[in-house]
């Protein structure tokens, strides 16, 4: 069944793919999967297969495989905006589209699709630092600010930005390699890490962007959104 998943995946999207799970669902009298490009095994999604369907186009029932592809190039350059690795931070991106695919063509890479993307598709970019800036221009608050101009102009406007901040000294006789936060979209356990993880964060920001402009916020403003000066409880949600 691994086999007949994968070749239904290559003709679909004209890549080879290797499948690594694959078992029957009898509430959904379909098979499930996991599978990944061959030669990206770090872009890993989900799909269902109906081995009932006569023609290949229509075996495949559902799979994320574009928006996963989006998303992880999306994050791979997100990731680049972060020019001093010095800086304790994990950064990822999620994109959410209605990207309609043609049976037989390979998914446009992100950056091709950028400009043709719907306007119902929503970029999310996701940073969780290990310090609270105490000064404006921290190289935190520099950073941040570096990117939503970065973001304003690639983005056409219409995305949105995550920051957790947590608190200093927070990886102390900790790897941060080795911590993953239940960041990993396809784990299981990933919510009930990610609320646990939640619970240390001092401060939260949230701006999003539609239509709108970042010209307004500059690095004493961007600072002062940061402060952990909130009086109703450690994590404030700001939206601009």
């Amino acid at each position: 069944m691994k086999k007949e998943i994968a070749s239904t995946l290559k003709a679909k999207y004209s890549e080879e793919f290797t499948v690594k799970e694959a078992y029957f669902d009898k509430s959904q009298n379909l098979y499930l999967f996991v599978a990944h490009p061959a030669a990206q095994p770090e872009i890993e999604f989900e799909g269902t297969y109906d081995e009932r369907e006569s023609e290949e186009a229509n075996k495949i029932d559902h799979d994320a495989y574009p928006n996963e592809k989006f998303s992880y190039q999306a994050g791979q350059y997100y990731k680049s905006l972060f020019p001093n690795k010095e800086l304790k931070h994990i950064a990822s991106a999620s994109v959410h589209t209605d990207y309609k695919h043609k049976f037989g063509n390979e998914v446009p890479e992100w950056s091709e699709y950028l400009d043709k993307r719907s306007p119902k598709s929503t970029v999310k970019m996701n940073t969780y630092f290990f310090e609270i800036p105490d000064r404006p221009f921290h190289q935190i608050v520099v950073t941040l600010r570096a990117i939503l101009e970065e973001m304003h102009s690639k983005y056409n406007n219409n995305y949105s930005l995550y920051a957790g901040f947590w608190p200093k000294g927070f990886l102390e006789g900790k790897n941060l390699d080795e911590m993953t936060f239940g960041f990993d979209a396809t784990s299981e356990e990933d919510a009930d890490h990610l609320i646990n993880k939640m619970q240390y964060l001092q401060k939260v920001l949230f701006i999003k962007i539609v239509n709108g402009s970042v010209d307004q916020i500059d690095e004493e403003k961007l600072f002062h959104l940061i402060k952990d000066d909130n009086k109703n409880g450690q994590n404030e949600m700001i939206e601009i």
